[in-house]
């Protein structure tokens, strides 16, 4: 009987330290899941492009001077016809900027197709100005196989001159996103855009703005999660990506982990943080 006991308890002593073993393997798990931050910065980047199409269509009509490629004057004609009717009597009016139904490649390296619509209720400029930027069925890509999907609306008031004696605008978007695979992702928005360089020029290459406030959203990969920007998000339009600022993001049931941009340096490098690990990943 003793001797029984003895078995019993060394099986349960064995038994107890495998359990508190396999719990101290569990907790002691590495995340690396970064693709919550990397799907997060694409749509920021995407909306971002969106914001700057209707900008340029809103305020003077055309496309053929947007993004970057100093000194070309035809850098999306052959791919975006614009349409705008303004209202002589309070500068009110609508923009249309249509990529067509097949792909097309940009200057910019980018294919386009689909349509992106604008509505605005007086000049781009105007304190109290409100712009609808709305996508219906706009695919952009580096690959026209790869492309992403895009359907939802972007609502742009302008909010005057704040503080620092820049022109400041409130940003309020609701989206979803579809990739190549056909997952989904959603995404909304409350942001701050500030416009710290260029509005005294007619030139769009020396434009700058600073962004920031918050997010939440579900990941191409179903991950639900919230985000908030840490330090300001800095946009130049004369570059394609955005160059400096840090965002956190908690995906659900897990960590926070932050993506910064980076120095200021025009790139598509990033790293994200999660508690002591940082993991070199490029963005899309």
């Amino acid at each position: 009987m003793k001797k029984s006991l003895l078995t019993i308890f060394g099986i349960v002593l064995i038994s107890t330290l495998i359990f508190d073993g396999c719990k101290k393997e569990d907790k002691e798990e590495v995340d690396y899941d970064t693709q919550s931050s990397v799907d997060n910065a694409q749509v920021e980047n995407i909306l971002n492009e969106m914001n700057e199409i209707a900008d340029q269509a809103v305020e003077d009509g055309l496309l053929s001077t947007h993004r970057w490629g100093s000194g070309n004057n035809n850098l999306l004609s052959s791919c975006g016809s614009i349409t705008v009717t303004v209202d002589s009597t309070d500068s009110s009016g609508t923009a249309t900027i249509n990529f067509g139904n097949h792909f097309c490649q940009g200057i910019d390296t980018k294919y386009r197709k689909g349509l992106i619509t604008v509505s605005f209720t007086g000049p781009y400029r105007e304190a109290g100005t409100v712009i609808t930027i709305a996508a219906t069925n706009y695919f952009v890509g580096y690959d026209s196989a790869y492309a992403t999907k895009v359907n939802g609306q972007r609502t742009v008031t302008n909010n005057g001159t704040n503080g620092n004696g820049n022109l400041s605008f409130s940003i309020q978007a609701n989206a979803t996103l579809a990739n190549y695979l056909n997952e989904q992702m959603t995404w909304s928005s409350t942001r701050t855009r500030e416009w710290i360089a260029g509005a005294s020029t007619s030139a769009w290459n020396d434009d700058e703005y600073l962004v920031t406030g918050n997010a939440s959203g579900k990941s191409f990969a179903g991950v639900n999660y919230s985000a908030s920007i840490l330090e300001a998000l800095h946009i130049k339009l004369n570059c394609r990506w955005i160059t400096e600022g840090i965002f956190s993001l908690t995906p659900e049931n897990k960590e926070p982990r932050t993506l910064d941009y980076g120095d200021g340096t025009c790139d598509n490098d990033a790293t994200v943080t999660i508690k002591d690990k940082t993991y070199n990943i490029t963005l899309r």
